[in-house]
């Protein structure tokens, strides 16, 4: 190993290349720049004592679980053991069901975590109201809850609404006991609601705990801030009652929650404000409390230079900040200003010795976030004052007073120095998918030493689909108690796993000068400058940054023990450093994982010599947004803020209610005005009508029509299914006109239906409710699941790649995580056209393919489109055949590549109609359209089933010259492979002819002869007739229509540009403008798929 402290990529005879992609150099260590991350010595010298760990016992390996023998993350195949890092990261973790029996001395956490295992372990009953959830607190709580068969906690979950403090009058009405511990999850959202209640509890010796997390949802940006700023606004509507508690900092929060649940404790009920948007959620070891022994907490905390000890007096500040606690508070202390911090909302002797008792008369700045809760803050200063001077003859000298916006944190700065980072303090962003665990790993195995002060914020973003991690490591002996971590935190690495974070989001400002860049991503060395936008190349130049490329792998350990190489500075895993990470796996460390870690990581070169030039015609790169925490780090990393609106599984009791309670299901958006609130009139009767509508979810008008003819065309023994199928229309109210376009609304094949239900096990008769998705959620549809899958969702659709995005979010085995990331990803274009275009694969084919992404049925509603109504050019005319609508259809079906038949699903679903079935259709326009004048002529061009509208065409001159009108000309051009098998309706194009109501007709059938004739061929041997009526005017003027496939459309335009040349008179390019013209005035239409 070498004693350099920079970081060394493996050398080539260490290692081999992986997939082919990266080829390790070596570098001499002596003329590289000074890593970035900490030198740590050399482990290999047992007199020193690495940084990075003790040695291997520094790990309790009683705490962690060995793989079973078929873990196989290696290679990145599906394991039985998908859940083993997220056991091993639980071991360390809190775990009210059993874990915290043992009263462990530290646990690796967040301080919200322990206050819920804390309430779980010591409450009677645990309330958690659902906006307190939104925001990630009390989700433990309900988990556990639900895994529970012991005799913890009663958990009750309540809604966030007016009136919501009544259900704890009820819950303490209803209590039969007295005594005991009721603790409740809210925020500052929820304390209002519950606040006129408070006062008319009726607790008889039950202590009530009211944990309120200071952290909101913004309606703007649906982002987590903090709300601390409407803490002091509440204060004075709480009861004498309950005591009043401030906590900002992970330990004074769990010292404050073990306080409240003190036996010994008096019955005082507590209103707890907790700073829960960063403090309350960062992961760090902590002492779990017990609270048997916890006594009360101070009613201040004191930081920097605030002493009144003689002979300390001289040296004290002149000015000292006061603030609750808060994380405002946290960051006047991370800035080494003079800080008391409140804990109560009470005068305190302490904080009035602390303002007055000095030589020299000291300048109070007031930390609020609005001028009323500065008076307030203000008051209790000086009643702090003046409350101890009435038990001293002493007369107090009262402080002078400033002010200052709590959300001014610059301002902080003046007055004290922050701590000051030393060259081994570091600070790592990790931006990963959801359920990744390589930050939590880390921050586990550094957590366990104790010459570092380890700490993980982790930031869900729903946008970027993913978490930002941010690991911090200190030396221990420096490092302040609690440090405040936001999504703005500057980095010494960007460690980034996702390629959609890196080109929608903005994830390398955050880095600091000579820091590091690791690209965990399918790239090529010379594909990186490349995929990084000009601005972002700049910056990693101006930062000096170095960029480091990994494969991406299944397997976090790899990724590990490829952060610990940069982290100690090594071409390989140092044999000390090793034994540390075999041990905190239980013993399990393959060699094949190291030499992965060795063989793939290694430095991109000549990141100074990137080209960032701007070229003249260059288009203006898009800006990238800034990282939005918007989400909970969880499984899903998204928070769904519309619960209300989403679908629900019931029983018949479901649907009962919503036929029998329409009103109550309805919506009705607030109104503003009388002008509103007859646009409301008027929509409510609509909405009444959708409700009783056959499909209230789709916006056009629908029809139920019979079958009432269902015939093949072609013969049995030809391999295309040709067949014409009529519908009974009488008293439906369907009206069509000629060339119009049929809807029909089909449904997926029953036995491929109940196939799927059967593999992902679905309860068919079970009933899903769900908001109608075309009328903004006003109404609601309740089907069964049979039905739902059957005639509302696409299952055999072809999925888009937000499908793959959505599964990857939700998939729990890290190699499904990585392959649907990737697909969804722009790198991913190839296989992603490869599975849509050529496999073909369906939504059903992806679920079954990636089985560890295993959306419920009511996730599946929002994950896969409705199915959409297929289109069909109708094949009559309603005025000559009356109350019929008939088709013209080929079933469409193929084989993939690898086998795998596939189905036209609406194709499919016709032909297997029997006469009598019904069947929901809808009308749609189309470019088909007659000539405004019967007498002007019509030339028609049909290839196969595009002949169906020229019949309705031809049906409808027919019915005009039996009624006497005076029509023009119809020339006929159909083409198909052979006359005997596939001359739809032959018999019928014939006696038309003989009637001389088609006046031609071109008949082409490509494998009757030697040579292929095609439709172009029989145009061009009509070119003198074609220009001629092409070229007329007036009531001559013709119109020309193709109908068809797209391939023949550059033939057949090419055969009317030559009639023109050739009998028009026309030059080539006059010839081409005209057919131009005869598009711009609809003489020249085409309807081709």
């Amino acid at each position: 190993m070498t004693n350099s402290s920079s970081v060394v990529p493996p050398s080539s005879q260490d290692s081999k290349p992986v997939h082919g992609t990266h080829h390790p150099r070596p570098t001499d260590p002596k003329t590289e720049p000074e890593s970035s991350l900490p030198r740590v010595p050399d482990p290999t010298d047992e007199q020193e004592d690495p940084s990075v760990s003790n040695g291997p016992s520094m790990v309790d390996t009683g705490a962690h679980e060995k793989p079973s023998p078929d873990f196989q993350i290696a290679h990145g195949e599906a394991t039985k053991d998908a859940r083993y890092f997220e056991r091993l990261l639980r071991a360390q973790g809190v775990n009210p069901l059993g874990g915290n029996k043992k009263k462990k001395k530290t646990v690796y956490a967040s301080a919200l975590q322990v206050v819920e295992s804390l309430a779980m372990e010591n409450s009677e009953t645990v309330v958690v109201f659902d906006d307190a959830k939104a925001v990630g607190f009390g989700v433990n709580v309900v988990a556990w809850a639900d895994n529970d068969k012991s005799e913890l906690a009663n958990v009750l979950e309540f809604q966030t609404r007016a009136g919501a403090g009544t259900a704890l009058v009820g819950l303490l009405a209803n209590k039969v006991d007295s005594g005991g511990v009721i603790s409740v999850f809210a925020t500052t959202t929820t304390l209002p609601l519950l606040l006129p209640a408070l006062a008319s509890l009726e607790l008889n010796g039950t202590k009530v705990i009211v944990h309120v997390a200071t952290t909101r949802i913004n309606k703007d940006d649906l982002a987590f801030v903090d709300d601390f700023g409407h803490v002091v606004d509440l204060l004075a509507a709480i009861p004498d009652t309950f005591a009043v508690q401030f906590s900002a900092t992970p330990k004074d929060i769990v010292a404050a929650t073990a306080s409240a649940l003190a036996a010994n404790a008096n019955t005082t009920s507590v209103v707890h404000f907790i700073e829960s948007t960063y403090a309350g959620r960062q992961i760090q070891d902590i002492t779990y409390p017990d609270p048997t022994h916890a006594g009360p907490v101070d009613a201040v905390s004191v930081y920097g230079d605030v002493d009144v000890d003689a002979a300390a007096a001289a040296a004290a500040a002149a000015d000292v900040l006061v603030a609750p606690a808060s994380h405002a508070a946290n960051v006047a202390i991370q800035h080494g200003a003079p800080v008391i911090v409140l804990h109560a909302w009470q005068p305190s002797a302490e904080l009035a010795k602390r303002v007055t008792e000095s030589k020299q008369k000291k300048t109070v700045h007031i930390v609020a976030e609005s001028p009323a809760a500065g008076r307030a803050l203000r008051e209790i200063v000086l009643a702090s004052i003046y409350a101890s001077s009435s038990t001293s003859t002493r007369v107090p000298v009262v402080p002078a007073f400033k002010s200052i916006d709590a959300k001014d944190t610059p301002a902080f700065a003046r007055f004290g120095k922050a701590h000051e980072s030393t060259a081994s303090d570091k600070t790592i962003s990790f931006y990963s998918s959801a359920t990744a665990p390589l930050a939590e790993l880390l921050a586990h195995l550094f957590l366990a030493s104790p010459t570092l002060k380890t700490s993980l914020a982790q930031f869900g973003s729903s946008v970027a689909q993913g978490v930002k991690s941010v690991l911090t490591l200190a030396q221990a002996q420096d490092a302040p108690e609690y440090a405040p971590v936001t999504p703005q935190a500057r980095s010494d690495v960007v460690w980034i796993t996702e390629p959609q974070m890196l080109k929608q989001t903005d994830v390398l400002s955050s880095l600091k000068p000579n820091g590091l860049v690791v690209l965990v991503l399918p790239w090529t060395e010379e594909e990186v400058p490349a995929k990084l936008s000009r601005a972002e190349r700049q910056l990693l130049k101006d930062r000096n940054a170095r960029v480091f490329l990994l494969p991406p792998t299944c397997n976090p350990i790899v990724e590990q023990i490829a952060f610990l190489m940069l982290y100690t500075s090594t071409r390989k895993l140092a044999p000390k450093v090793s034994r540390v990470l075999e041990a905190f796996y239980g013993g399990y460390l393959p060699r094949e994982f190291a030499e992965e870690a060795q063989a793939g990581l290694t430095e991109v070169e000549g990141v100074s010599g990137w080209d960032t030039t701007v070229s003249e015609d260059a288009k203006e790169e898009p800006t990238k947004a800034d990282w939005e925490w918007d989400a909970l780090a969880g499984t899903h990393g998204v928070v769904d803020v519309n619960v209300d609106s989403a679908p629900q599984r019931g029983d018949w009791g479901l649907a009962a209610r919503r036929f029998l309670f329409k009103e109550a299901f309805e919506y009705h958006p607030a109104s503003s005005g009388a002008k509103d609130d007859l646009v409301a009139a008027g929509a409510a009767d609509d909405l009444n009508a959708s409700v009783l509508a056959l499909r209230p979810s789709l916006e056009e008008k629908t029809y139920v029509i019979r079958v009432c003819e269902n015939r093949r065309l072609t013969p049995e023994t030809y391999d295309r299914n040709v067949f014409h199928i009529a519908f009974d229309t009488a008293g439906t109210g369907l009206t069509y006109e000629v060339g119009e376009a049929l809807g029909v609304h089909g449904w997926n094949d029953e036995e491929e239906v109940r196939d799927f239900m059967r593999w992902y096990g679905l309860d068919a008769d079970a009933l899903v409710s769900f908001p109608s998705p075309h009328d903004h959620g006003k109404t609601y549809e309740t089907r069964t699941v049979f039905q739902l899958l059957q005639q509302n969702l696409d299952l055999f659709g072809k999925p888009s790649k937000s499908f793959y995005a959505s599964l990857a979010a939700l998939a729990t085995h890290r190699g499904d995580q990585r392959t649907l990331r990737f697909i969804a990803a722009p790198e991913g274009v190839a296989l992603f056209k490869k599975m849509s275009e050529k496999e073909t694969v369906t939504f059903a084919d992806v679920l079954r393919q990636f089985k560890s992404a295993r959306p419920s049925i009511e996730e599946l509603v929002g994950l896969i489109p409705e199915i959409k109504p297929r289109h069909y050019s109708i094949a009559s005319s309603q005025k000559a055949v009356g109350d019929r609508v008939e088709l013209l259809i080929v079933t469409v079906d193929w084989t993939t590549p690898s086998g795998s038949p596939r189905f036209g699903q609406c194709t499919r679903y016709l032909a297997k109609l029997p006469v009598g079935a019904q069947v929901t259709v809808s009308i749609k326009p189309s470019v088909m359209k007659l000539p405004p004048l019967d007498t002007q002529p019509i030339i028609m061009a049909g290839l196969g089933t595009g002949a169906a509208p020229f019949r309705a065409f031809i049906q409808h001159r027919a019915w005009q010259r039996e009624q006497g009108i005076k029509v023009g000309p119809l020339v006929y051009y159909f083409g198909s492979r052979y006359r005997s098998q596939e001359y739809l309706y032959g018999e019928e194009i014939e006696a038309y002819m003989t009637a001389g109501i088609i006046t031609h007709a071109g008949l082409a059938f490509s494998r009757d002869g030697k040579d292929k004739s095609y439709i172009q061929h029989k145009m061009k041997q009509d070119k003198a007739m074609l220009s001629q009526m092409l070229l007329a005017e007036g009531a001559d003027a013709a119109y020309f229509y193709l109908c068809g496939p797209t391939w023949p459309v550059p033939d057949v335009y090419e055969a009317l540009v030559s009639s023109l040349v050739e009998n028009g008179g026309k030059e080539r390019k006059q010839a081409e403008e005209y057919i131009e013209e005869l598009k711009e005035a609809e003489r020249y239409v085409l309807e081709v798929y």
